[in-house]
């Protein structure tokens, strides 16, 4: 096992130490990149002693949907159940931020929500009460079919979305991956780089993340960000409202 390893977003970091790695955030696999998967989240906690996020931190996608507050606070989060999990030192430093990264991976989208509910539902529960939200609040326009660990939605037989849960070894049980590997919305050339991310928080009680992360769509850009991009931030603002309400009810049962 190393030392220490230190995770940035900005194409340089801003401080150089002896006998330390450096990765960069980014949804590349080039050599000093860290793409943000369960996998590698895992190796970087099992290979080093000690990890040290960069602050501000994002994921470096192109298009960042969501308060750069929240999508820090969901970083933050992943790399603190591993770091638990494997009883790996995690150390911030938040830096005076003087300029904006701009290596961006190119046409890859993140977007983070957060809402709070009074649950203690699983992660795993609250993704798969995602998918059976999803054809009741569509009047059954989107259909969801489960097979195992994949989940395929459809519009009119035509499928839109493929996702496989992630079962990594050692996942914590406050997160819930699924890898976007298919599907017409998906860029082909792109596929499973993409994850969808339901996320309970560790030192906020009741507060819940869901996100996408280096998801790639065919759409053309331009035409993604007028559409595809603003509804699925409708979506995920009414589910979000609705886990909200079914746990506040004490007459309604969750799914």
């Amino acid at each position: 096992m190393k030392g220490k390893v230190y995770i940035y977003k900005n194409e340089y970091p801003a401080e150089l130490e002896k006998n330390t790695d450096y990765l960069r955030l980014h949804a590349s696999l080039e050599p000093g990149h860290l793409r943000l998967t369960p996998s590698a989240i895992k190796r970087v906690c099992e290979q080093y002693t000690q990890i040290t996020l960069e602050l501000p931190l994002t994921t470096n996608d192109a298009y960042q949907q969501g308060k750069e507050v929240i999508q820090e606070s969901f970083l933050l989060e992943l790399f603190r159940h591993w770091t638990d999990k494997f009883h790996t030192t995690l150390i911030v430093n938040r830096i005076r931020e003087e300029s904006r990264s701009k290596l961006k991976a190119g046409k890859h989208v993140t977007s983070v929500q957060v809402w709070n509910e009074k649950s203690l539902t699983s992660a795993e529960k609250i993704a798969r009460s995602y998918f059976r939200f999803l054809p009741v609040w569509t009047k059954h326009i989107i259909v969801s079919e489960k097979s195992k660990n994949v989940v395929r939605l459809s519009l009119f037989r035509i499928p839109l979305l493929e996702l496989c849960e992630e079962k990594e070894k050692q996942m914590p049980e406050e997160v819930s991956s699924w890898v976007i590997c298919g599907g017409l919305m998906t860029h082909h050339s792109q596929r499973n780089r993409g994850r969808l991310w339901f996320v309970r928080s560790g030192v906020k009680p009741g507060v819940i993340y869901a996100a996408i992360t280096h998801y790639k769509p065919a759409l053309p850009w331009f035409l993604y960000l007028s559409t595809q991009a603003a509804l699925h931030h409708l979506v995920m603002h009414r589910f979000a409202a609705w886990r909200t309400s079914l746990t506040r009810s004490p007459f309604r049962r969750d799914w």
